[in-house]
């Protein structure tokens, strides 16, 4: 009798696993899993394409930049230079003005103060 008890238990157990749909969900889930494979394989050779057509440009970046960084630092120095020529051009012409400025004050204030005469009077004895 346990012998025919344990066999109705298997019986009872594949009928509620109810096995047909697991592996058709199961076939489901493969399915999409294969597409998401396609999807992600076009993807891929998108992207080699991509790179593909991206590596020339990336070379001829490389290989320009030096050049292109050496031609703007030296636009950069000589811009600076030339600034700062500028600047001393400049601090030169207003020192060369307030000198200027000051030899002819100092001329004005000469012909405008005149020698004072110092008269002493000593009253009369």
């Amino acid at each position: 009798m346990v012998i025919e008890e344990t066999l109705l238990d298997q019986q009872e157990t594949i009928e509620d696993c109810n096995v047909p749909l697991e592996i058709a969900a199961i076939k489901t889930l493969l399915g999409q899993q294969q597409d998401s494979i396609e999807e992600n394989g076009e993807l891929i050779t998108i992207a080699d394409a991509k790179i593909f057509e991206l590596e020339p440009v990336i070379n001829k970046i490389e290989e320009e930049f030096p050049i292109v960084k050496n031609k703007l630092r030296a636009y950069c120095k000589q811009t600076l230079d030339s600034f700062s020529d500028e600047l001393d051009d400049m601090a030169r012409a207003d020192r060369d003005k307030w000198d200027c400025v000051h030899e002819s004050v100092s001329i004005s204030l000469q012909t405008l103060v005149k020698p004072w005469t110092l008269t002493i009077f000593f009253p009369c004895s």
